[in-house]
């Protein structure tokens, strides 16, 4: 994912780049410099380079985007496992932290509502991309 970054970060620059040797070959087309018709070529390959590099880094942003979401959820979830870890008794505060509501008929629990989701697919997504990387 830190290569995607860079290459996002890359190809911003790329388009700024492009922008400011659009306007040099504008302003050496209207001082005659480059021929008119050179200068439409240059163009035309200038823009699409860059058209082609916003979308690009839209893609590519949207996707680093989504990996940081995934891995702040990630943390999150795991940050409130490791307090649960190895737990010898279930304490109030315990209850209280993790537990929303529960419901008990003849003395079993038969409904209970935590508070925190977990939504496993999107951990072992994670996981897998983190082990990528």
């Amino acid at each position: 994912m830190k290569r995607r970054k860079w290459e996002v970060e890359q190809s911003k620059k790329r388009i700024a780049e492009l922008d400011r040797i659009f306007k040099r070959i504008y302003e050496d087309d209207i001082s005659g410099v480059i021929s008119h018709d050179r200068f439409l070529k240059l163009s035309t390959e200038y823009e699409t380079e860059q058209r082609e590099l916003e979308e690009k880094v839209e893609a590519d942003q949207q996707e680093v985007d989504t990996y940081e979401q995934n891995k702040s959820d990630f943390d999150s979830f795991s940050a409130i496992i490791r307090k649960y870890v190895g737990i010898k008794e279930l304490t109030p505060a315990i209850v209280n932290g993790s537990i929303k509501n529960f419901t008990i008929l003849n003395g079993r629990i038969v409904c209970l509502t935590i508070k925190h989701q977990i939504d496993l697919r999107r951990f072992m997504r994670v996981k897998r991309n983190r082990q990528a990387n």
